[in-house]
């Protein structure tokens, strides 16, 4: 019979590290993408730069630090509950609010605008957690039967006798999920909260503004200052010499 082990792969402090310094790339790399991609520019051209990449790992470093001791305290606030399976309630409550979160910060981060739409992807989403009672509420078609067999269902998978790595290491593989949808969802907030931004040139009504700059790489768009719209397509700028930005353009009404 497979041994259940007490510390899962992702617990070990060696890969912990790793994971941090991969993690704190990925979400400088997702962050700067949901904020290219508010204004529709190619991924290709997204640089993460030294700086970048230490602040984001000094940020993850600090909300793993406070999210492990929110962990504990949960741990402790039920050690009280002796049911096993009121715990397991609890987790998949909190495990379902997660989802949903992540769900929305995704939809949001993607350039989702309609919150209706949002809601029921939240909603299929959350019916996953059901799946057992509603294969068993389609093939029994009794509403007692689905309930006793999904909890007979629930029961068994608590008395397991091993964990799968899965789910041995669910909190992590949760928790990097929402850290990646709050990447996304901040990058796409940062570029829509933007009110001005620095004009590089003017030609009647359309002014060229400064959307990023990677160093000596600018990303260009026009700007219809009549119609306070951007224009279709983006333009790159390299340069050696210091640029000198003093004018901005309001770009939100």
């Amino acid at each position: 019979m497979p041994k259940n082990n007490k510390e899962g792969f992702l617990e070990n402090s060696g890969i912990q590290v790793l994971l941090i310094t991969a993690t704190s790339y990925a979400v400088a790399y997702i962050f700067e993408y949901a904020y290219l991609n508010h204004f529709n520019v190619s991924y290709k051209f997204i640089e993460v730069n030294v700086i970048t990449l230490i602040v984001s790992i000094a940020l993850l470093s600090y909300g793993f630090f406070m999210i492990d001791h929110i962990k504990v305290a949960m741990i402790e606030m039920t050690d009280g509950i002796k049911r096993e399976s009121i715990k397991r309630e609890m987790r998949r409550v909190v495990g379902m609010a997660i989802a949903s979160v992540i769900s929305a910060l995704v939809y949001y981060g993607m350039g989702g605008h309609n919150w209706l739409t949002m809601a029921g992807i939240i909603c299929l989403l959350l019916l996953t957690f059901e799946i057992d009672f509603i294969f068993n509420l389609i093939r029994y078609r009794n509403l007692d039967k689905a309930l006793e067999k999904a909890q007979k269902s629930r029961e068994e998978d608590l008395n397991k006798p091993y964990k799968t790595l899965a789910e041995r290491n669910a909190y992590y593989i949760y928790l990097l999920t929402l850290v990646f949808a709050i990447a996304l969802g901040t990058g796409k907030y940062f570029a829509s909260s933007q009110n001005g931004l620095y004009v590089i040139s003017a030609q009647n009504d359309s002014s060229r503004l400064l959307i990023k700059n990677y160093g000596e790489r600018y990303i260009l768009k026009d700007f219809n200052t009549v119609s306070r719209q951007f224009e279709d397509g983006f333009y790159i700028m390299e340069m050696n010499d210091t640029l000198e930005l003093k004018k901005r353009v309001q770009i939100k009404e």
